[in-house]
């Protein structure tokens, strides 16, 4: 867990504003430690399938100390951005990649969204500016692992060609981060993929599809 006393001072970055296809408008930007409050917040709106999906658990709230080990991260070996509601500055989703130590170049990523956000284009807009942030900071290739029965993200996947391995019982797969770039004609959807088992905390007391 990332130690926030060693976390890298930064400055504060402006949000990137987001058009969703249907006329709302949102913005992105980096996770910050103080976050933490409405990212707890944010987790109490998304339902038990959702959290199923993303933290394989259904406990209806996130100990303090995932709350501290998902917001207060260095943005380097740990990358988070969120996506802010248009009046609120409430979280409506977030998205994550932490660098795998032992397999350079290479990252386990996840998604989720509050369930009244979903299929409205916010995870893409994340997945998106994810990628690109991981493209540039020379990330070639993603992992996610996915439940068996989160069809959407395993869609997404497929079409942006991952390959899978079933691991665990559940599928882990592995995308390049290229196809999940904006432009890319592959990255038109996204969903919620659950933490992995490296870099993420794995059955947490516990997010979902986007």
């Amino acid at each position: 867990m990332l130690n926030p006393a060693t976390v890298r001072p930064r400055r504060e970055t402006p949000g990137a504003r987001v058009c969703l296809p249907d006329g709302a408008r949102i913005s992105i930007r980096p996770i910050r430690a103080d976050d933490a409050e409405a990212f707890a917040r944010a987790y109490t709106h998304i339902s038990d399938v959702s959290r199923d999906r993303r933290y394989l658990s259904l406990s209806p709230a996130l100990r303090p100390a995932d709350v501290q080990y998902l917001t207060a991260v260095d943005h380097h070996e740990h990358v988070a951005l969120v996506a802010l509601g248009p009046r609120s500055r409430e979280i409506l989703g977030s998205a994550r990649y932490i660098r795998l130590p032992t397999r350079p170049g290479v990252a386990e990523m996840a998604i989720e969204v509050i369930d009244n956000w979903q299929r409205r284009g916010v995870g893409r807009a994340l997945l998106e500016h994810l990628s690109r942030h991981a493209q540039d900071a020379g990330v070639k290739h993603f992992i996610a692992i996915v439940s068996t029965e989160n069809i959407p993200m395993q869609r997404l996947l497929t079409r942006s060609g991952a390959s899978a391995a079933r691991v665990d019982g559940e599928l882990e797969y592995t995308v390049r981060v290229g196809a999940l770039t904006p432009g890319s004609r592959r990255a038109r959807s996204a969903t919620t993929s659950s933490p992995g088992r490296r870099g993420f905390p794995t059955r947490l007391p516990e997010p979902a599809p986007v």
